[in-house]
């Protein structure tokens, strides 16, 4: 991983962690924020596996491309395709990922519309097991 490559996935990484923290955060304090509370939390899925995808020479350029941009069940499936990723995640959490991910790139969490499901816990569950994922990838040595 070049040193481009690897400054873009921490900055990917950085951001999915404090979106996932936010999430715990506003769950922990006012548990009926819910629309706010997924976002952060599905937003912290997105950025955490294109933290993944950009540890493997995705530009920021093309993880924003309509190729990828919000749609989280392409994000998995490119991700799968590069390493090991998917032996780390459950079928419940790929479930997760590509089923409820539809009301997250319908912009679902941020206008009146029909909403995932997923518990919150699930997703959080996935963001952390990505993020963590993600981190192993990034920074092997730390």
């Amino acid at each position: 991983m070049t040193a481009q490559e690897q400054r873009l996935a921490n900055e990917f990484l950085d951001h999915a962690t404090e979106f996932v923290d936010a999430s715990e955060r506003l769950y922990a304090r006012q548990p009926f924020l819910l629309h706010p509370t997924f976002y952060c939390a599905i937003h912290g899925v997105e950025l955490a596996l294109k933290s993944y995808l950009a540890a493997h020479g995705y530009t920021k350029s093309r993880l924003a491309s309509r190729d990828f941009g919000h749609n989280l069940s392409r994000l998995l499936t490119e991700a799968f395709s590069c390493g090991d990723l998917q032996s780390h995640l459950s079928v419940r959490d790929q479930r997760t990922i590509t089923a409820s991910g539809k009301s997250y790139s319908r912009k679902a969490f941020e206008y009146p519309e029909l909403v995932t499901t997923v518990g919150i816990g699930n997703w959080r569950g996935v963001a952390r097991k990505l993020i963590c994922h993600a981190r192993r990838k990034v920074n092997p040595k730390a």
